[in-house]
């Protein structure tokens, strides 16, 4: 039950290197962000015991409870974690969704345009092509730092496909759609 399979259609991202200099961020050449394959997986953390029985039926010798995303419905579970975790929830007509990689985390805020916040980088990225409009450096970015839009596509796909074809996932700020944690009580 933890694992989720969910389609999506393919999207491509050209996404631009970017750079701090003088306290500006400076957009580069571009390289393709792909996503080719149409279905794919997310874990369920409230679901997953880890117990590893999705690595031996996994066809690509994966580890599917570790590699593919991880999306959280509690809030602490999601904070403690440091890597592969998502959070998606609902503000209004905003969707937000949250990841932690290496202990940080991304955000995305999606409402017509897509606004992308990291430690190093703040950027607002057009709808459907991630295209950069406008970007800055974040609160963590040191002059001459090499900056990446990657975990804002990564971010972004995942939220893409799973909104697509799966929307009776439980969104933290809709009520009635979150599951309750086995220990919460109101």
């Amino acid at each position: 039950m933890a694992l989720l399979t969910y389609e999506m259609s393919p999207f491509r991202a050209p996404l631009p290197a970017l750079s701090v200099n003088g306290g500006s961020v400076v957009v580069g050449d571009k390289a393709d962000f792909r996503v080719d394959q149409s279905l794919q997986i997310a874990v369920l953390t409230d679901f997953c015991n880890e117990c590893g029985n999705c690595v031996t039926a996994c066809p690509t010798s994966g580890e599917p409870y570790r590699d593919k995303p991880r999306l959280y419905l509690d809030r602490p579970d999601f904070e403690a974690e440091k890597d592969n975790a998502f959070w998606v929830e609902a503000d209004g007509d905003t969707t937000i969704v949250e990841a932690r990689w290496d202990g940080e985390t991304h955000r995305l805020a999606i409402n017509g345009q897509v606004e992308y916040t990291s430690p190093a980088l703040r950027a607002t990225l057009e709808n459907d092509t991630l295209a950069v409009v406008s970007a800055e450096p974040g609160s963590a970015a040191v002059d001459g730092q090499s900056l990446s839009l990657e975990s804002a596509a990564q971010m972004y796909a995942f939220w893409r496909g799973m909104s697509g074809s799966m929307p009776q996932i439980p969104l933290a700020g809709v009520e009635g759609t979150k599951v309750a944690h086995p220990g919460y009580e109101e």
